[in-house]
């Protein structure tokens, strides 16, 4: 008895010691290191709403921005941002009462320029950001509507409510990789109707769930000791593949510099071929063509033209200049190659009637002679780079070749919808030669509710059909709970297919190029927490891609 006595003793103790770290541990949960509180489960963060302000202030892609209906964030108007840079230089800007970055502020019906992009265009630790060089080539005023984190979705929502009524013939449009995975981000806030702006969403959500805890158990909810613990045991796994290294490169006079580089860009880690119609990460591509394709419409409904430039990253131009050796540690997709994504955009270009500069090339070239175009450390262009970028790209914008839409052969064909695509030949859950029991069908579509078998099975498969011109997948619904793939089988393998797991409405049009025989098919993409699932199809279909297309 007394040694049971004193072990619920010892037990009681030590859980009202735990209690009073977590209590001790909630008072100053605001006040913890920057990198575990981007781990912190995000109920936790919710009810300290400080959290957020200071991961703002910490991360460079939100610092000193401020929530706006109209565009998500903008930076804090007529702030100053003065300071040293990582290369000694001196920088001091003043941001206009509208919140942005320019050199110029022209009235609504002076001629002028408009520019539009992210952090690559509103960078303001450079004395000479690159804005301004594209004003002195161009010789027009230059209205830049540019702010770090911003996407393609977001340039149409900027340009709509500052630029459109403004006196302009031509906008530039500067895009960079990270806009690839913008759109993702918006169309995710957009589909979930939470009641939060943009900016509080992007901090409160992680789209890939990498770095933030989304545990759906008690204690990752609820408890800040709990969630230091699975930082602390689990932080070194999370951040060792993509590890920072820093790398050397010949300066052109018998000297070097050091460049910090870091792995996991989606052309290291995916082969050429994966950005090809068909490939694994076409699908993103497809959205990103889609949302540039809602920009150049809604930029050529105000009378205007649309050019556009391309900015590589610090990594795309300088790991080929590193020995095979070095260059495998960040190329990771078996061929060796970082340059399958370039073509594929200046296909687009081509299809879509656009002016399209590379700045890939030009960079690389520099590159090679020695020059140094981005920080050490940080992944933006140096004052050199900023330079170098205005010219070439303000040249371009003077006087830009003439572009108007090709007609591609269908092997060179790029899939995207230019415009609202219906579905051709609508298919039913009746006509399945395979239905799972939990489908059901209803008024306006179907829906697969319930608990599954498994978290991949097979939910709806439709007889084998002949596909002899280029198709799409039309699917449009609402994703609940759990998730499911559309695709095509053939061979019983996936020959393309497309998972939807982001809560909310969800609008797909799958690309079917290669002529053959297919099984269209629906299977569950379940997460390992739970086999529930709440999906609901409106409609679901086979539209023929040239509907999509935009006419030459």
């Amino acid at each position: 008895m007394r040694r049971a006595a004193r072990v619920g003793i010892v037990l009681v103790a030590a859980g009202l010691g735990v209690l009073a770290v977590e209590i001790a541990l909630r008072t100053v949960v605001a006040r913890l290191p920057v990198p575990v509180l981007i781990f912190v489960h995000r109920d936790i963060k919710d009810a300290h709403p400080g959290i957020y302000g200071r991961l703002r202030e910490a991360g460079p892609n939100l610092q000193r921005r401020v929530a706006a209906a109209d565009v998500g964030w903008r930076f804090e108007p007529n702030a100053r941002f003065t300071g040293v840079n990582e290369d000694g230089e001196p920088y001091d800007h003043v941001v206009t009462a509208e919140g942005f970055l320019t050199p110029d502020e022209p009235g609504p019906g002076d001629p002028q320029l408009v520019t539009l992009g992210d952090s690559f265009m509103s960078t303001f630790v450079v004395p000479r950001p690159a804005a301004w060089v594209v004003r002195e080539r161009v010789g027009l005023p230059v209205y830049n509507l540019a702010v770090g984190g911003w996407g393609p979705e977001t340039y149409r929502a900027a340009y709509r409510s500052f630029a459109g009524a403004r006196a302009h013939r031509r906008v530039g449009v500067f895009s960079f990789v990270n806009d690839i995975s913008d759109v993702a981000n918006r169309r995710a806030w957009e589909a979930n109707d939470q009641g939060l702006g943009f900016l509080e969403w992007i901090q409160r959500e992680n789209p890939d769930g990498e770095f933030i805890n989304t545990g759906g158990g008690w204690l990752d909810r609820r408890s800040v000791a709990w969630n230091l613990a699975k930082y602390a045991f689990g932080a070194s796994s999370r951040v060792a593949p993509d590890a920072p290294r820093v790398e050397h490169f010949p300066d052109g006079r018998a000297g070097t510099f050091p460049l910090q580089l870091i792995g996991g860009h989606v052309f290291a880690v995916n082969p050429p071929a994966a950005f090809e119609p068909g490939g694994a990460y076409y699908p993103h591509l497809q959205d990103y063509f889609e949302s540039l394709e809602r920009l150049r419409l809604e930029i050529e409904s105000r009378g205007a033209e649309m050019a556009l430039i391309w900015i590589p990253s610090k990594e795309r131009v300088y790991l080929p200049l590193l020995a095979p050796e070095r260059r495998a540690a960040y190329v990771t997709n078996g061929t060796g190659e970082v340059g399958g994504l370039e073509p594929v955009l200046a296909r687009y270009a081509r299809q879509a009637g656009i002016a399209f500069l590379d700045l890939t090339p030009a960079f690389t070239a520099a590159a090679r002679a020695g020059e140094r175009l981005y920080f050490t450390v940080d992944g933006h262009l140096n004052s050199r780079g900023n330079a170098l970028l205005g010219e070439l790209a303000g040249d371009f914008l003077a006087n830009p070749p003439a572009a108007t839409p090709d007609a591609p052969d269908t092997e060179d064909l790029l899939p995207f919808r230019s415009g609202p695509v219906a579905v051709a030949e609508p298919v039913d859950p009746a006509d399945a030669s395979a239905r799972a029991s939990l489908v059901r069908t209803g008024p306006r579509g179907w829906s697969m509710t319930g608990t599954a078998d498994a978290r991949f099975g097979y939910v709806l498969q439709w007889p084998e059909r002949a596909i002899h011109a280029p198709a799409f997948v039309l699917a449009r619904g609402q994703v609940r709970a759990g998730g499911l793939t559309i695709g095509v089988l053939s061979g019983d393998r996936w020959a393309s297919a497309v998972t939807v797991t982001t809560p909310g409405r969800f609008d797909v049009a799958l690309p079917v190029m290669t002529p053959g025989r297919y099984v269209l098919t629906v299977a569950h993409a379940l997460p390992e927490s739970s086999l529930e699932t709440d999906v609901e199809v409106d409609e679901m279909g086979w539209a023929p891609v040239s509907q999509g297309r935009r006419e030459p």
